[in-house]
């Protein structure tokens, strides 16, 4: 196996070698054990520091605007992917090109610190996590977490006789990475992928576990969990990949990985919550109702640099349909702590009768306010 060739990027490229490479994997362990360690810490912390490090990496936000001749979208922030993702579903079809000034739009959309996502939520915009968070409660039987399409997934994996390989060493985490990991996150997201580097997937497999989907003796997906610190009855899934980056064409052994790790997890490792990790903040995304289909419980990602400040200029049926049918997981805070709701064709006023006052009377219902109208539909966690 040959590794890919690695590029230089950041402080590395004005280093000499060997140094250049040893910048580099220090960049990849501290990402690492940042990224595991913001689960530990205060939720402000978390923010906190992950802001002031999105800042100095990108201090600009840029504005793009799309449509689709029916909605028009702008859009101020540096996340491509989440960018492509809104656009996508609120004006299919659209693309977002670069905008040098202010944008005659129906709705405008901001990344903004996660810190300051109430204070916007009361000055009426409706806030969305930058992501949203699945966990699996594993003492509830697979019978009650699970429908009827993901019960027939189950008996698909068996029938098939797949079994779990828990694997060690440095050439087994070369193999997931060379074979798995990197060539189906550039699959999956072609130009936005974030491809770790071999050191970051690594550090995740000596700290973890990395369990590998087997057919007849032969690898077919491996997935990396990793114990939560903090939490010793939680372990998430950090990483996972399908022999040869052929994800759509892996759906039995990628089903597997999910199964038979939470499996493991419940028995060898005694957890009783297992973290799916995250995917954007509306529930129409295929990768949201993905994992959903496992039964979790869904929760606001707060611990992130970014959250989204939506405010409608010009609301249109149109753009409540495309609304609703999205399905925003928009923060809720009527309870002090952060959760979600995500509104209906009610909330909204009806497709008929939508007004921009009623959305804002919206987020100031979610923000808590005092004598701000509860919205009808119930928060979902």
């Amino acid at each position: 196996m040959t590794a890919p060739p690695t590029v230089l990027v950041g402080p590395s490229r004005f280093l000499p070698p060997p140094l250049d490479r040893l910048s580099q994997v220090a960049w990849d362990l501290s990402s690492f054990h940042g990224r595991r360690l913001a689960r530990a810490v205060p939720v402000a912390i978390a923010q906190s520091v992950a802001w002031s490090v999105e800042r100095a990496q990108r201090p600009t936000l840029p504005l793009f605007h799309a449509t689709d001749g029916a909605v028009r979208v702008a859009y101020r922030g540096n996340d491509p992917a989440l960018r492509d993702v809104v656009g996508g579903l609120l004006v299919p079809g659209g693309v977002f090109s670069p905008a040098d000034r202010t944008v005659d739009a129906d709705v405008s959309i901001t990344e903004i610190p996660t810190f300051a996502a109430r204070r916007y939520a009361g000055e009426g915009f409706l806030v969305l996590p930058h992501f949203v968070e699945f966990e699996v409660d594993l003492e509830r039987p697979e019978s009650e977490r699970f429908g009827t399409r993901r019960r027939e997934t189950v008996r698909r994996i068996e029938k098939a006789g797949l079994v779990l390989e828990e694997a060690h060493g440095d050439e087994a985490a070369r193999f997931f990475y060379e074979t798995m990991f990197a060539p189906t996150a550039r699959a999956r997201h072609g130009e936005h992928a974030i491809v770790r580097r071999f050191a970051y997937v690594a550090e995740a497999i000596r700290r973890g576990a990395l369990l590998f989907v087997r057919e007849d003796g032969e690898r077919l997906a491996g997935i990396v969990v990793v114990p939560r610190l903090g939490a010793p009855d939680a372990v998430d899934a950090w990483l996972i990949g399908v022999r040869g980056g052929a994800y759509e064409q892996s759906t039995v052994a990628r089903e597997a990985a999910y199964l038979l790790s939470m499996r493991w997890a419940r028995e060898a490792r005694r957890a009783s919550r297992f973290g799916l990790t995250t995917a954007p903040p509306f529930l129409s995304h295929g990768l949201s109702r993905y994992k959903a289909s496992w039964g979790p419980a869904i929760r606001p990602g707060l611990r992130s640099a970014t959250a989204l400040a939506v405010r409608a200029t010009r609301a249109t049926p149109e753009l409540a349909a495309r609304l609703v049918a999205a399905g925003p997981c928009l923060a809720d805070f009527r309870t002090g702590d952060a959760a979600l709701h995500v509104p209906s064709a009610e909330d909204l006023g009806g497709a008929d009768d939508l007004a921009a006052s009623r959305l804002r009377e919206l987020a100031l219902a979610l923000s808590g306010a005092r004598g701000a109208t509860a919205a009808s539909s119930p928060r979902i966690a």
